[in-house]
């Protein structure tokens, strides 16, 4: 038998090439030690928690807005305004109260409220304030 020519012969074969085979770290199956999104580092659950800031601001005639709507169930920022000469012991609803020195600001957080009225009270003095939780207001 001769050899056409001086190439190699074709003899009508097809190249294959098996696909790879994916290794066990590829695949997509679950296994003991996959972490869910709440576990990594940055995944779901890592949000900042939504807190709600309002302002009272505390003078010689009492607090200034008497009444504040904020959002029911989420955190509070409250920041106190001192706006008298003297220290000042503010409460709301029979939490721990906050002092706020004279002519200074105070912060405060609160854990959600309940929907409803809340009061903030002035140690001392018949002036009072309230917090109205209301779960329509967005936070």
């Amino acid at each position: 038998m001769a050899l056409a020519g001086c190439g190699e012969e074709d003899r009508g074969f097809t190249t294959y090439t098996p696909e790879p085979t994916p290794s066990p770290a590829a695949t997509a199956t679950p296994s003991a030690t996959a972490q869910s999104p709440e576990d990594q580092p940055g995944g779901a659950g890592d949000e900042t928690p939504i807190v709600h800031r309002f302002e009272l601001t505390l003078g010689d005639e009492g607090f200034e807005p008497p009444e504040v709507r904020v959002p029911a169930f989420f955190a509070l920022r409250l920041t106190v305004h001192n706006r008298t000469a003297i220290e000042q012991t503010v409460t709301v609803d029979h939490r721990p109260p906050m002092t706020v020195a004279g002519g200074d600001d105070g912060v405060a957080t609160i854990e959600g409220l309940a929907a409803g009225r809340h009061r903030v009270t002035l140690e001392g003095a018949p002036f009072e304030a309230t917090l109205v939780a209301d779960p329509a207001v967005a936070p």
